[in-house]
């Protein structure tokens, strides 16, 4: 019984782990060339597709305007999802700004039908 409840417990707090502020001051965006414009750490979410793998977790992802930018895909965040190039894709995550350079950290990545 007590496994039960402690199951049903970390299922719902998942559940909701997903969530965050939306509001004014949010920062997002829903295409690449308003990701390139966002600060360091600003959440994301775009559509479109992944379009090649120039090194291990690392891909070049287009958006439905042309754009691209580069995405980095953690092994275990694919969690099973599998794409070509012509598969359309929602990818959220995250800003990440280097010196010369401004790419997306995935978290999650779907199939958009």
């Amino acid at each position: 019984m007590f496994k039960k409840i402690v199951l049903s417990a970390a299922l719902a707090s998942a559940m909701f782990a997903a969530g965050g502020f939306v509001g004014k001051g949010a920062t997002s965006a829903s295409t690449v060339k308003q990701a390139l414009a966002l600060p360091d750490d600003a959440r994301v979410v775009l559509e479109g597709k992944i379009v090649s793998e120039f090194r291990p977790e690392h891909y070049l992802f287009v958006d439905k305007n042309g754009d691209t930018i580069e995405v980095e895909i953690d092994n275990n965040d694919w969690r099973g999802v599998t794409v070509d190039e012509n598969t359309p894709v929602r990818i959220q995550g995250k800003v990440d700004k280097d010196f010369m350079e401004t790419s997306i950290n995935v978290k999650s990545i779907e199939i958009i039908k």
